[in-house]
């Protein structure tokens, strides 16, 4: 993979890769608020320290892999929304899909229209052969979302952070015979 990082723009996103900069709105806007953590790992807000972590891991992930998580930035105002990008996930390196959009820009398909972007980029760009995403039975949002941005449900798997969560695929359109 290319250390490339590049910034995808839809009608009303611009996704860019995180910075250490990008920690206190994090947190701000997803990890400061237990309505958005609810169904994130850990299922609570986390302090500021630890958002800073989790900003060093994106970043740290984008060195390793050429891929990772973006900042979601909404275009007309340049006010920060959330995350949404790709992970790789042990124990097995599958991909996943990972998005969470700040409570006040919920109900307005941003997060499908975030991820739709990553996923296309993963796919054709990255060429990657599948994308993962894992999504808690109780969140029925975000299960929408993976819907709509075309993953098929595959079933439950507790393979993955240490949790009983549904899982999403989208394979490569060449994977599915397209």
């Amino acid at each position: 993979m290319s250390d490339s990082r590049p910034t995808l723009r839809t009608d009303r996103l611009i996704l860019r890769p995180f910075t250490l900069a990008d920690a206190p709105d994090l947190h701000a806007v997803v990890y400061g608020n237990a309505d958005v953590t609810r169904f994130l790992p850990g299922g609570a807000p986390r302090p500021p320290e630890r958002v800073l972590e989790t900003v060093r891991y994106f970043v740290e992930h984008w060195t390793q892999h050429g891929f990772g998580g973006f900042a979601v930035i909404d275009a007309a105002s340049g006010a920060f929304i959330g995350q949404c990008g790709l992970n790789v996930l042990p124990p097995d390196g599958a991909i996943e899909l990972f998005y969470a959009i700040g409570r006040a820009y919920w109900g307005q398909g941003i997060t499908a229209e975030a991820a739709r972007a990553v996923n296309a980029w993963g796919l054709d760009v990255l060429k990657l052969p599948r994308i993962i995403a894992l999504v808690d039975a109780d969140n029925h949002a975000s299960q929408r979302v993976a819907l709509k941005i075309g993953m098929t449900f595959a079933g439950r798997t507790d393979r993955y952070y240490n949790a009983d969560l549904n899982l999403y695929v989208l394979d490569a359109p060449a994977a599915r015979g397209g």
